[in-house]
C-alpha cells in the first residue's frame, strides 16, 4: 500500500461546503499522528500542532495574498469544528491542537452513513499542489477528495478481488455539489487532476429504461 493520509468522511454531509473546506481538511490530514485501526472502533485521529500559516505552507500558498488565504483557512477550520469534523481541543498563539472526529451516529439516527474516513494519497495530494494557479489548485484538491469518498483502500485483498473499489462512478454534478460547485468547475479540475496523475478517467455507457447516457468513472493512480 502506498503511503496515504486519513481524512475524516464528516466531511461529506458538510453543509453549504466550498473547496476551502475540502482543500483544508486535505492539508490538516497531512500532519496527521500515525495510527492503527484495531477491531475497527477508532473514533479520532490525532493531528500534530498546527498554524494557518502551515496549512497555506501545505497548500503552496502565496505570501503575496497571505491574509486572504488565511482568512479562508481559519473560516474553514472553525466551519469544520461547528460541523463536528474536527475537535480543537486548545488554541494556543497561532497552534491550533485538535482531532479529526471520524465516529458517526448509528447508522439508523444518520441516515446510513458510512463510519470511518477516507484516503488521500501522499503522493498524489503533493503532485496536485503542484498545479500554478492557486485557484485551479485548491478546486483539484477540494475535487480529489470529493471523487475520494467512493474509493476504497484500507483492504488490500479486497481490492485486488474487486477492481471496481478502486472507482468512483459518480457524476461531475454530483461531485461538484458536495462543495458547491458546477459542472463546468468540475470538468476543469477534472483535467487538472489527470494532468497531475492524481486520478485516471474514461467514459462509460449505463443504460437505463428512457435512454442511454454517458457517465465517467473516476480511477485513482
Amino acid at each position: 500500500m502506498k503511503p496515504y493520509y486519513a481524512i475524516t468522511k464528516k466531511i461529506y454531509g458538510l453543509e453549504q461546503a466550498n473547496e476551502w473546506d475540502y482543500a483544508t481538511l486535505a492539508a490538516i490530514a497531512t500532519f496527521n499522528y500515525p495510527f492503527v485501526i484495531e477491531d475497527e472502533k477508532v473514533t479520532e485521529i490525532k493531528v500534530q500542532p498546527f498554524s494557518a500559516d502551515d496549512i497555506m505552507s501545505r497548500l503552496r500558498l502565496d505570501s503575496k495574498n497571505k491574509q486572504r488565504h488565511i482568512t479562508k483557512i481559519e473560516a474553514s477550520i472553525d466551519k469544520l469544528e461547528k460541523a463536528g469534523a474536527i475537535k480543537i481541543s486548545r488554541k494556543l498563539d497561532d497552534l491550533y491542537f485538535i482531532s479529526q472526529i471520524i465516529s458517526y451516529k448509528s447508522s439508523a439516527d444518520n441516515n446510513g452513513e458510512t463510519v470511518g474516513f477516507a484516503n488521500v494519497l501522499a503522493q498524489e495530494f503533493f503532485n496536485i499542489c503542484e498545479i500554478q494557479r492557486t485557484n485551479d489548485r485548491i478546486q483539484a484538491v477540494a475535487l480529489y477528495v470529493s471523487i475520494n469518498q467512493r474509493i476504497f483502500r484500507e483492504n488490500k485483498k479486497a481490492m485486488t478481488a474487486d477492481y471496481a473499489r478502486y472507482c468512483n462512478w459518480e457524476t461531475l454534478e454530483n461531485l461538484g455539489k458536495k462543495y458547491g460547485r458546477s459542472r463546468t468547475v468540475v470538468l476543469k479540475s477534472l483535467k487538472h487532476l489527470q494532468i497531475v496523475k492524481a486520478i485516471s478517467f474514461s467514459v462509460v455507457k449505463m443504460e437505463n429504461k428512457n435512454k442511454e447516457e454517458s457517465k465517467l468513472k473516476y480511477v485513482m493512480s
